[in-house]
């Protein structure tokens, strides 16, 4: 490249940042963002197809499938923490967010190893007295439940809390069946929430009450309290429950493509149109 070649170039940068900057300052002015908050612009912008992310909410009550996910990729593109960034990244939120929870392992989930593999082999002070509490609970889990000759107290913790899962997913069955019903005959959006509002409050009872008999019965019957503190021992990692909570709510956002295989972490827009 010529001398005046590469000044062209030089001059054709320094244009390009002086635009973007003076249209990055009149963006901020006009959309203030909070000190605890960065604004990055991205040079060039995307371009959005607006028929992708529309639908018409007077004839449908809930966004389709195809908008979920498209309004999902859309915001999957990782954003650098810079005032300004020069095309899409390629790095995904929804990769970068699972692996830094799969980072986020607490300090004694280590011990637990050392507890089963070194029994009876002396520790020292700190580990020993968490190794007798996981002997302790593990004795708990495996003893036998009087009441059910033939079962531990760990199985039948295990029927219990099945029948309340039964439970709880007739009543979800239920709910979704009603959706559908309120679509195919209500009519207009307002007229589908109405009717299955009624239906909520002609029927949500009734499961509510059969939830609640389970959970009894498990609480009660199912030694549910006294499983969850004698597994919260053994499994020690579990002090990260907040971790596994996340994770849990990033598997129920899931969407599944048209394709039957690639999946995308749903979100929700606002405002919705």
């Amino acid at each position: 490249m010529s001398n005046d070649d590469a000044e062209n170039a030089t001059k054709a940068l320094s244009c390009i940042a002086t635009a973007a900057q003076t249209i990055r300052q009149a963006i901020s002015i006009s959309l203030p963002v909070a000190p605890t908050q960065l604004m990055t612009m991205q040079i060039p912008g995307l371009v959005i197809n607006p028929e992708d992310y529309y639908w018409d909410q007077n004839s449908l009550a809930f966004a389709p499938l195809d908008v979920r996910i498209n309004e999902a990729r859309l915001v999957d593109n990782m954003v650098p923490v810079a005032k300004m960034m020069m095309g899409r990244t390629g790095k995904s939120v929804a990769r970068s967010y699972m692996a830094a929870l799969d980072l986020l392992v607490p300090v004694e989930a280590s011990v637990s190893g050392a507890i089963a593999l070194n029994k009876g082999k002396p520790l020292e002070p700190r580990l020993d007295i968490i190794r007798e509490r996981y002997n302790r609970s593990m004795a708990y889990l495996k003893s036998p439940d009087d009441l059910s000759p033939g079962k531990s107290r760990l199985t039948t913790y295990v029927d219990k809390q099945e029948k309340w899962n039964k439970a709880m997913e007739q009543y979800s069955s239920a709910q979704e069946r009603q959706m559908s019903i309120s679509k195919l005959e209500a009519g207009t959006p307002e007229k589908q929430r109405q009717a299955y509002l009624e239906w909520i409050q002609a029927h949500a009872r009734d499961y509510k009450a059969m939830i609640q008999a389970r959970y009894m019965d498990w609480v009660v019957h199912g030694f549910k309290f006294e499983i969850e503190f004698n597994f919260g021992v053994v499994d020690i990692s579990s002090g990260m429950k907040r971790v596994e909570g996340s994770k849990e709510a990033f598997r129920n956002l899931v969407l599944i493509g048209s394709d039957g295989a690639s999946e995308y972490s749903g979100v929700k827009l606002n405002p919705s149109n």
